[in-house]
């Protein structure tokens, strides 16, 4: 089951990786805090439930524009909602156990300019050498999967 909801108050990320690598500590801190409180009135407004098993956390950028922007530029952005998620219970830890997927994306919507975090449960597999795959049973690990989502231990892309 996918849960979906929009960060209040955030058009764009606070800092982005870039910006968060050549700000003070304090900047970091404040954008950090920035998102945590997005993260949590989202939360309580959109009445998301808490995962119990792995979850697959996809962070969406709808820019107001076609500027060209690099998707993995949202990850301080992306780490602060997850710990936001741990942190009000919604994920019981952000290790791999818990967190079997992050993806970034960025797309167009001039009208409504946004952030979205998804959240969907994946089954996960562990192969004999240790790398990661999806099982292929689960759907919302499918749909992920066929999105060009690198899977960890892979290092290939899929679709």
């Amino acid at each position: 089951m996918n849960q979906t909801f929009t960060l209040p108050g955030l058009t764009k990320p606070p800092l982005t990786s870039n910006e968060a690598r050549r700000s003070h500590w304090s900047k970091q801190a404040r954008a950090k805090r920035q998102v945590a409180w997005s993260t949590r009135a989202a939360i309580t407004q959109s009445s998301v439930q808490p995962v119990d098993s792995a979850a697959a956390i996809r962070v969406i950028w709808w820019a107001p524009d076609q500027r060209t922007r690099d998707p993995d530029g949202l990850a301080h952005l992306g780490k602060a909602v997850i710990d936001e998620l741990v942190a009000s219970g919604i994920l019981p830890g952000d290790s791999h156990r818990y967190v079997g997927e992050v993806a970034y994306r960025v797309r167009v919507d001039r009208a409504a300019p946004r952030i979205e975090v998804v959240i969907a449960s994946v089954s996960e597999h562990v192969d004999a050498d240790g790398s990661w795959t999806p099982e292929a049973s689960d759907s919302a690990s499918e749909a992920t999967s066929s999105a060009g989502i690198i899977t960890p231990g892979r290092g290939q892309q899929h679709g």
